[in-house]
């Protein structure tokens, strides 16, 4: 078997998130029933995270094992978005280490938060910032932010055994 990485982007409004759940859609699903449909066999993916329902990525990484030799790497990445939703579009792939895992080997996340400020929604920005109607006190706000700034461990929130 091979190990494929993935780099993946999704706007994640119609999704439940991305770990797979019965009867939901999900990106992990998603990929999942394209990759099984392209190999002909139950194939099993592998993020660097689950995101909760809404949340977009523009980067985020994943892995598979093929089953087998199906084609070059980029008829698979063509093949896959053919077949994927308009919503989920893999940016690249390559093969990967045997070692290589998405979840194991993530070193770092960026999450970006955005605030539509406006008295005003936005019908394009409806599901990729939140609306704050009111006028915000941003010197308040800056004072807050720099608490959070830099380098921080979250390994009390990681899956016991991930790291």
């Amino acid at each position: 078997m091979r190990k494929i990485k993935l780099l993946l982007s999704y706007d994640g409004t119609p999704y439940q998130g991305w770990q797979k759940q019965p009867g939901l859609a999900t990106i992990q699903g998603s990929l999942e029933t394209v990759l099984t449909q392209l190999y002909n066999e139950p194939v099993r993916v592998i993020g660097s995270g689950r995101t909760d329902a809404g949340t977009h990525a523009v980067g985020q990484v994943a892995h598979f094992e093929a089953p087998k030799i199906l084609r070059s790497e980029d008829k698979l990445l063509r093949g896959l978005n053919a077949l994927l939703p308009e919503t989920i579009a893999v940016k690249s792939l390559w093969l990967a280490p045997d070692d290589f895992h998405a979840l194991a080997s993530a070193r770092r996340k960026t999450y970006i938060y955005r605030i539509w400020n406006h008295p005003v929604r936005s019908a394009l920005w409806n599901h990729r910032a939140l609306h704050v109607p009111h006028p915000l006190n941003l010197a308040f706000l800056n004072t807050l932010a720099r608490q959070v700034v830099g380098r921080r461990d979250f390994k009390s929130f990681q899956t016991t055994g991930t790291l």
